[in-house]
C-alpha cells in the first residue's frame, strides 16, 4: 500500500536506504499515484455500465464519451487546479485558443520589456552586426571569432566567464543560442556564407524595439528553440512542452522567493513521467530533472526574460550555491491568468 501522503519530503526514506524521502522514493511513489489515478476514471465507467442498458452502441459511445469528458474536466490538485482538458491545450496549443486560461497584455510600458536580458542582448547583437555589415561565416558555419568575441565580453554572464577560454562561439552557450533564436525567429539570416540583417531585423533597429519582437522572441524560444541543444541533460521534452504550465506554478507558488527545489517538485508532482527518461546519474533522479528544470526553465527562460528576479545564496563548496525566485512586476503585467 502506497502511503506516501503521510511522509514528508525530509523524513528518513521508508525503504532503508538511509536517504531522505524526496531524494529516494519520492518520485517512484508519485509515478504510481498517477498511474492508479489514471485508472479511476475506467474502474467508475466500467461500475456505472454494468447494470445499465443501452439501446445502441452509439448510446453507449454517448454515454462513455459525457463521462470521460466530465472526468476531464476535473480540476487536478496534482495540476494546480487546471483540469485535464486545460493541460492538454497548454501544452499542445500554448497561447492558441486559451483567453480562459491566460491572457498576454501587450500594451504595456516599453521601458518594461527593454529591463529583460534577452531584449538588451538582441539589441547589441543587432546593433553589432547592422555596424560590422555582412560577415562571412567561419568554416564551420559560425559567427566570425572577432565578431563572436565582441559579443561574448558584453552579453556572456555567466559566473563561470572568467574560466572560458574563449575560441569561437561555441564556447559560450549565450552567444551561440542567440545567433540561432534570432535566425529561427527571422531577425538575421545566413545567405551565401554570410551573415545578415533581414528585413525584420532592419526594422527593429529603424523603428525600435516593440512588443510583437518581444512576443515573437518568447515563442521561438520555446516553441522553436530546442532548449535540450544548450546542455547534456537527456531530451527532457515536457520541461519545454509545460513551459506555460510552469508559469502558473510560479504565479501560484513563487510570489515572494522561493527555492527552485519548491518549484521544480510541484513540476515533478504534475509530470512524474519526467523521470522515466533519467538513465545511471550519479546522484537522486529528483535532484537531477531539478537541476535540469532549474537551468532549462527558471535561468534560461524566466531570468532571461525577465519573468522572475533571482537570488543566489552561497552554499559550502567552490560553485555551490542554492537558487531563488519569484515572479516579477514585468511578469505580473504581461501575463493575465484567468483562473483561480
Amino acid at each position: 500500500m502506497n502511503n506516501s501522503k503521510t511522509i514528508k519530503d525530509d523524513d528518513p526514506c521508508p525503504c532503508g536506504s538511509g536517504k531522505t524521502y524526496i531524494k529516494c522514493c519520492w518520485i517512484r511513489d508519485a509515478l504510481w499515484e498517477k498511474k492508479e489515478k489514471s485508472r479511476i476514471p475506467f474502474e467508475d465507467l466500467k461500475e456505472a455500465t454494468k447494470e445499465k442498458v443501452f439501446q445502441s452502441r452509439e448510446e453507449l459511445q454517448s454515454f462513455t464519451d459525457n463521462m470521460i469528458d466530465r472526468y476531464n474536466r476535473e480540476p487536478d490538485e496534482d495540476f494546480l487546479g487546471l483540469s485535464s482538458e486545460q493541460m492538454a491545450r497548454l501544452l499542445h496549443f500554448p497561447l492558441e485558443d486559451n483567453a480562459d486560461i491566460v491572457q498576454l497584455n501587450k500594451d504595456i510600458s516599453l521601458q518594461l520589456y527593454e529591463k529583460a536580458p534577452i531584449v538588451r542582448n538582441t539589441q547589441i547583437f543587432l546593433s553589432a552586426l547592422a555596424e560590422a555589415g555582412p560577415l562571412k561565416a567561419t568554416a564551420k558555419g559560425n559567427l566570425p571569432v572577432k565578431f563572436a568575441k565582441t559579443l561574448f565580453d558584453e552579453i556572456e554572464d555567466s559566473r563561470f566567464k572568467e574560466w572560458i577560454r574563449f575560441r569561437s562561439e561555441e564556447d559560450s552557450i549565450k552567444v551561440l543560442s542567440l545567433r540561432h533564436i534570432l535566425k529561427i525567429g527571422g531577425w538575421i539570416k545566413k545567405e551565401k556564407k554570410y551573415f545578415k540583417l533581414t528585413r525584420r531585423g532592419k526594422d527593429l533597429l529603424n523603428k525600435g524595439f516593440s512588443e510583437e519582437h518581444f512576443y515573437r522572441l518568447l515563442l521561438t524560444f520555446t516553441t522553436k528553440f530546442n532548449w535540450s541543444f544548450q546542455d547534456r541533460y537527456p531530451e527532457f521534452w515536457i520541461i519545454q512542452g509545460s513551459w506555460l504550465f510552469s508559469l502558473f506554478l510560479l504565479h501560484k507558488k513563487a510570489k515572494t522567493y522561493t527555492e527552485d527545489i519548491t518549484v521544480a517538485r510541484d513540476f515533478i508532482k504534475a509530470f512524474p513521467e519526467v523521470a522515466l527518461e533519467v538513465d545511471e546519474i550519479y546522484t537522486s533522479a529528483f535532484e537531477y530533472i531539478t537541476r535540469c528544470f532549474s537551468l532549462r526553465f527558471l535561468e534560461r527562460l524566466c531570468e532571461y526574460f525577465g519573468f522572475v528576479k533571482a537570488r543566489r545564496d552561497k552554499q559550502q563548496g567552490p560553485f555551490s550555491e542554492s537558487l531563488f525566485v519569484k515572479t516579477s512586476p514585468f511578469f505580473e503585467k504581461y501575463i493575465t491568468w484567468n483562473i483561480q
